[in-house]
């Protein structure tokens, strides 16, 4: 294990300004959000088959509401209707971000593209649970896993801690969601520390007392998990690291933005690095090892649509690794990842890049345009307003 005052620097927010402190919530306060937008969403003139719910309530005040909301194939998708900032403060506090959007074709390669859990039918048309073949199921985990290493954590913690005021109920969220990077990694059936026990019932303890306990104490024990969390899914990427590095050429750096791969990981120096490309650009910067860009290369040649994308950020080459026992399930994530995205495309809805490294999210600002030309009739529709439909061109520009 890292020594804890290596990296505790990066992670104290003992003194940082906090916004969005956790409030206790009651469950029928949750209820009554989705009620509310519910009502909203089935009376869209180009509304939704199915509504649903993802995840639990597992810690009211902190938990916020996840959707899936799934879309007639070949239909367009007014993201209007479901951005929080378009409902009341009251709303926004426990629904934070847009749902998922999809199709029902790509709602059939659901567990290939994202990682849920008690799924709960809400409204519409209550589809067939989406399954996953038994033995894709390893390969699959752990190309997710890979996946989220890369984009998501620990890179969105930096993120959040670096940016001031720290948003502190999403901090917490963060730091739960290495609960989904246990199990994925279990899945994929790579070997973890006992300490993983001790931190995912340290996070759920933390939740549990922060209503009796007061802000100093809390914040204290929030950056001790923050730290511990760091330091195991530092060993987690090392562990990956080692089964695949002998496939990667030595003393090598590939890569830009968001993909960026390095011969030369260790833990304590990528934070290093975050820190000083932090102060000199304002920005965050993660690099992965090096290793990781095997994993990307085997989708690539299952899925040859990934090539120019992956070309984009300067990464690509050849690879010899031929996904070794998870290759039957790396093929059908890749797959289930281009089928999202595609869809999504298709229905007017930015392809998260949690969920499918960001591809086809550069070219939406291309690609919508020319949707929104051909889906001309929202502007004769209650569903859309000329206002909204200008707004557009704003968002698609965000998005890539």
């Amino acid at each position: 294990m890292y020594k804890v005052e290596l990296v505790e620097n990066f992670f104290n927010i003992l003194n940082k300004p906090l916004t969005d402190l956790p409030e206790f919530v009651t469950i029928e306060e949750y209820d009554k959000v989705i009620d509310f937008l519910l009502s909203r969403w089935q009376k869209l003139t180009f509304r939704p088959i199915s509504i649903y719910q993802v995840g639990e309530i597992g810690s009211p005040g902190f938990s916020d509401l996840d959707f899936i909301v799934v879309f007639p194939t070949g239909s367009f998708v007014n993201i209007f209707r479901f951005d929080p900032k378009s409902f009341p403060e009251w709303v926004r506090k426990l629904f934070v971000h847009m749902p998922l959007f999809c199709s029902e074709i790509s709602w059939d390669y659901l567990l290939g593209w994202f990682p849920v859990s008690n799924l709960r039918w809400l409204w519409g048309e209550k589809l067939d649970c989406p399954r996953i073949p038994s033995y894709v199921e390893k390969g699959n985990a752990f190309g997710m896993l890979v996946d989220y290493l890369i984009v998501k954590i620990p890179v969105d913690w930096l993120q959040f801690l670096f940016t001031e005021p720290i948003r502190l109920r999403l901090l917490v969220s963060l730091l739960y969601s290495v609960n989904h990077t246990f199990r994925l990694a279990l899945k994929a059936g790579l070997n973890l520390s006992s300490r993983w026990g001790e931190l995912l019932s340290g996070i759920e303890l933390f939740r549990n007392r922060w209503w009796s306990r007061d802000l100093k104490d809390n914040l204290t024990d929030l950056m001790l998990l923050c730290i511990n969390a760091y330091n195991l899914v530092s060993e987690l990427i090392l562990e990956i690291d080692k089964t695949i590095s002998c496939f990667c050429d030595a003393n090598i750096r590939v890569g830009k933005g968001i993909f960026e791969f390095s011969s030369l990981w260790d833990p304590v120096g990528v934070l290093e690095e975050v820190y000083r490309f932090l102060r000199l650009n304002g920005e965050i910067k993660w690099v992965s090892p090096i290793s990781f860009r095997e994993v990307l290369m085997f989708y690539a040649k299952v899925c040859h649509q990934f090539i120019d994308y992956f070309k984009r950020y300067s990464f690509y080459s050849s690879s010899n690794w031929d996904g070794g026992i998870w290759a039957d399930g790396l093929s059908y994530h890749a797959k289930a990842m281009l089928i999202y995205s595609q869809e999504a495309y298709r229905i007017g809805a930015p392809p998260s890049k949690y969920i499918s490294l960001g591809y086809l999210r550069d070219f939406c600002s291309i690609k919508l345009i020319s949707l929104l030309s051909a889906h001309a009739k929202f502007l004769l529709s209650s569903d859309i307003t000329l206002d909204e439909f200008g707004e557009v061109f704003k968002r698609v520009i965000r998005w890539s």
